[in-house]
This record gives structure tokens, C-alpha cells and sequence, in this order.
């Protein structure tokens, strides 16, 4: 399982969980070349829940098909 952060604000959370850090205004651009595998679970966070939410639909536009929003943390 693959936690993705959804923005840059977490960066301290990111280096604390087995996690890869993704801002949500690049993700479209960096997320194949960085998460290549569509079928893998990911799961989204970030600080409010607002981003994250945003990212996973974002994901599931791009194909991937286990993305799940943790929301805030």
C-alpha cells in the first residue's frame, strides 16, 4: 500500500510514513511517471481533507482504480 500526499503543506508526514509526496497542482503531470502502477492501492491524505479529495478524483480520471481518500490527518 501506497500513501500519496496530496500537498506540499505535510512534508514533515510524508518523511514519517512510507509515503510519496505528490503536491496536487503537479499530480497530473507527475503521477505516471511516479505511481506507473493503475491497479496498486493508494491511499490520499493531507492536512484538511480538501486536497486529498481533489487528488484522488484526479487519480481516478488518470485510470488508476484503488484510490482511496484518507482526508485530513
Amino acid at each position: 500500500m501506497l500513501a500519496v500526499l496530496a500537498t506540499g503543506g505535510g512534508k514533515s508526514i510524508c518523511y514519517q510514513l512510507p509515503a510519496l509526496l505528490l503536491p496536487v497542482d503537479t499530480l497530473t503531470e507527475e503521477a505516471e511517471a511516479a505511481i506507473p502502477d493503475k491497479e496498486a492501492v493508494y491511499i490520499v491524505y493531507c492536512r484538511s481533507g480538501n486536497r486529498s479529495a481533489t487528488a484522488a478524483l484526479m487519480l481516478l480520471d488518470l485510470g488508476y482504480t484503488n484510490v482511496y481518500d484518507m482526508g485530513g490527518i
